[in-house]
């Protein structure tokens, strides 16, 4: 949101303040509430373009705003309309934050999708992509309405794989209590009683488990740090710089790769459906798939892909020819290039009753895929 510079006079006194507000005037109005103020001027104190990049929302959130955006057009208003209408019934916190942005770009002569567009960590470039290209063809609500679907289809995804990753982390919580008791109980006694039968020597297998218990209960700091040090090369692992690593990793893994390409594919057969109802060409929505994969192996192979195209070969050889995707996608892709749209639907219908399998009690016919009722 623009922050303004309004001086003022307040009992004789000349003071500054710095304000956030959708404009001048809103900036004036805000100063001058302030009972014996006079405002003198007020300037600009910059476009505030780093300050809306840093600027982020849940996708809960998003969705129910474009949700309470698309009622509000029913009646046939205009966008900034609408978008000063929710503005306004939005309670104060960093949502009506985000929305007042998205109001001050469009009143200064800017559209959503734009606007969208200078809001990166809120809108991806696939929904950007959506509202750019809707806008343009003058059917903005209905592109609204669309992104919801898509934000819909990305929840549900998101919180199905959560609710996969909830057995495996207890699991895991259990195995490491398990071998705490073990090593600070479990062998300390056994090994006492191996002692006082007068065993002196152990085999090799014996003998490490007694010296990795004794470290544990000697040296409880560096087993933390141990821990510790795990956890931050998960966490550099997640970074942009070392992520592609960690991705080429997760396929070779028998169990996680299966995991890892339901999701991915998952997001980029809803990815491709979104673009491709919004009217974009499948160069371009391949382009937009390779960014929204989030996987280096699948973003490379996408890519792939699209040198494919650009190649003249068909589509059906460059999936192929990519050396990622599985025999049943390069089947399907083969099988209905020109219906593209339909395709990926039923792709994603496949993708996502696979990512629902991952541990959750959800069956797969509570993700249905955007745009249709498949599951």
């Amino acid at each position: 949101m623009p922050r303004f510079t309004v001086e003022y006079l307040e009992r004789g006194l000349k003071r500054r303040a710095v304000v956030a507000s959708v404009s001048s005037s809103s900036a004036v109005a805000l100063v001058g509430r302030g009972a014996g103020r006079r405002v003198v001027s007020v300037c600009a104190s910059g476009d505030g373009s780093r300050r809306r990049k840093r600027m982020t929302l849940s996708l809960t959130a998003l969705k129910a705003c474009l949700d309470a955006l698309s009622f509000i057009m029913l009646t046939g208003i205009t966008i900034d309309v609408a978008v000063r209408s929710l503005v306004e019934r939005l309670p104060a916190g960093r949502t009506r934050e985000v929305w007042m942005e998205i109001q001050s770009q469009i009143e200064s002569g800017g559209s959503l999708g734009g606007a969208a567009h200078n809001l990166p960590r809120v809108f991806n470039e696939a929904v950007v992509g959506i509202l750019s290209a809707s806008e343009a063809a003058g059917r903005l609500a209905d592109g609204i309405r669309e992104v919801s679907a898509y934000l819909g289809q990305m929840i549900a995804l998101r919180d199905h794989v959560r609710r996969g990753l909830i057995y495996p982390c207890v699991l895991l919580s259990v195995a490491l209590c398990v071998v705490g008791l073990i090593a600070c109980f479990t062998l300390p006694r056994y090994q006492e009683m191996l002692t006082n039968m007068g065993v002196a020597r152990y085999n090799p297998i014996t003998a490490a488990y007694f010296e990795g218990s004794g470290v544990i209960r000697g040296h409880p700091a560096l087993v933390a740090c141990g821990l510790g040090l795990v956890c931050a090369v998960f966490a550099v692992g997640l970074t942009r710089g070392k992520r592609a690593f960690f991705d080429r990793v997760s396929m070779k893994v028998p169990v996680v790769s299966k995991a890892v390409e339901a999701v991915v594919m998952t997001r980029v057969c809803f990815t491709f459906v979104g673009l491709h109802q919004a009217g974009f060409r499948p160069v371009d929505i391949l382009e937009a798939c390779a960014r929204a994969s989030g996987h280096e192996v699948f973003r490379t192979g996408i890519l792939r892909v699209v040198r494919g195209i650009e190649a003249n070969e068909s589509l059906g050889d460059a999936f192929q020819n990519a050396g990622v995707f599985q025999p049943e996608c390069v089947l399907a892709v083969r099988s209905g290039e020109n219906d593209l749209g339909r395709v990926f639907q039923l792709l994603g219908a496949h993708y996502a009753a696979e990512a629902t399998s991952l541990g959750t009690a959800v069956p797969a016919s509570g993700l249905s895929v955007y745009g249709t009722g498949l599951a």
